[in-house]
């Protein structure tokens, strides 16, 4: 039984159906969003935009309180509406926060930042929503390993790939092409999967 368990072989398994490659792959994504907020985002305010300890403190307290509040309500309109189209939604979102951040100042930046925030908000419980919702019973504890798997390798390499390529192209193209990955996978999902769950397994 692979219930409450960690097995490479079953998240393999799973990865075959094209709906869960495409939220496992937006996890990872989004892994690498929150990666970046924590690590690369800091530094690019900082170095590039003139932030200063206090900016950066707002930058910090805006991102968890949005990243909060997007999951409360998620929860509840994932319950009514479902969640497909919440994660759809969320990788929008975080695209055009990121998208724009590079080409405004202070307040501005901390605005689009916070729209990006609730964007991964918003996917993050959604596609756990429906990940979950979307495999049998048996298979539960293996899509939660698959879960944060993808999430810690986009958590831990997301942000160093970021700041090798935005050592090259500089962070306004590097931004701009992550979110135009946020775009794609959201498209394809919009695409792919459907109102009614397909089951796993």
């Amino acid at each position: 039984k692979l219930a409450g368990s960690f097995n490479i072989s079953g998240i393999l398994n799973l990865t075959k159906d094209s709906n869960v490659f495409l939220a496992l792959l937006g996890i990872t994504l989004y892994g690498t969003g929150y990666g970046i907020f924590l690590t690369t985002m800091p530094a690019y305010l900082l170095q590039e935009k003139g932030f200063d300890a206090t900016y950066i403190g707002v930058f910090f307290s805006l991102f968890y309180v949005a990243i909060s509040i997007s999951q409360v309500i998620t929860g509840k309109l994932s319950d009514r509406f479902g969640p497909n189209i919440f994660m759809v939604f969320g990788l929008m979102l975080a695209s055009l926060g990121l998208a724009i951040t590079p080409f405004l100042d202070f307040i501005g930046i901390l605005f689009m930042l916070t729209i990006a925030s609730l964007g991964l908000g918003v996917f993050y419980l959604a596609s756990m929503i429906f990940l979950n919702e979307t495999v049998d019973e048996s298979f539960k504890g293996t899509i939660s390993g698959a879960y944060y798997l993808f999430w810690g390798i986009g958590m831990f390499f997301g942000p160093p790939a970021l700041s090798v390529i935005s050592s090259y192209s500089g962070y306004t193209i590097s931004l701009t092409v992550y979110a135009l990955l946020f775009i794609i996978v959201a498209v394809a999902m919009a695409i792919k999967i459907k109102p009614v769950l397909k089951k796993a397994g």
